[in-house]
């Protein structure tokens, strides 16, 4: 009997990794489907972490855990968030990046990954892509409202930041991560 259930758990990710493999690169219908059909499964979560981690499915896995959180389902485990954040500097996709500095206020930093989560969000904060840019800021200041020994850090971050008088969606997010470090 054992044998049959991890047979089905593994037949169950591999549908999973192959309807983000398969995803065209542009539809959130397609990715909302995805969820829809996969999400109610009791390894959903540890596979997304897993997809996350792979070139080949982290821009579907991180829109998956972004929408996941989004509906109210974020209780991954300390150890999955750990995974999760672990993984940011290795993404091949900025827009996997950016998913996951978005669920910052949804998934809080374990201890064991907040030095990568700053080092990426410190170095994001400079970036040409305007969201990376945007959410990086805001991800310092999460980040040291969560771990105080980033708060100096971090505002200094986001006083340079201001000093560049920044529009659109930086000045937006910047304001809310000011907010955060009064």
């Amino acid at each position: 009997m054992m044998a049959r259930h991890a047979c089905w758990e593994t037949i169950v990710a591999h549908e999973l990794f192959s309807a983000m493999q398969d995803w065209d690169g542009t539809s959130a219908a397609a990715l909302a489907a995805v969820y829809v059909e996969h999400s109610g499964r009791c390894d959903f979560q540890t596979n997304l972490i897993s997809a996350c981690q792979n070139p080949a499915t982290e821009r579907a896995a991180t829109w998956l855990v972004k929408h996941h959180c989004e509906t109210g389902k974020s209780s991954f485990s300390p150890e999955a968030c750990t995974r999760l954040y672990m993984t940011l500097p290795a993404f091949e996709a900025w827009d996997a990046q950016l998913h996951v500095l978005q669920v910052m206020d949804f998934l809080p930093v374990p201890k064991e990954a907040a030095q990568v989560v700053f080092d990426v969000a410190r170095d994001g904060a400079n970036s040409a892509q305007k969201l990376i840019c945007a959410w990086s800021l805001y991800g310092v200041a999460k980040l040291a409202a969560e771990h105080p020994e980033y708060r100096a850090a971090a505002k200094a971050i986001l006083e340079e930041a201001a000093q560049l008088a920044p529009k659109g969606a930086i000045a937006v997010r910047l304001r809310k991560a000011q907010a955060l470090l009064p």
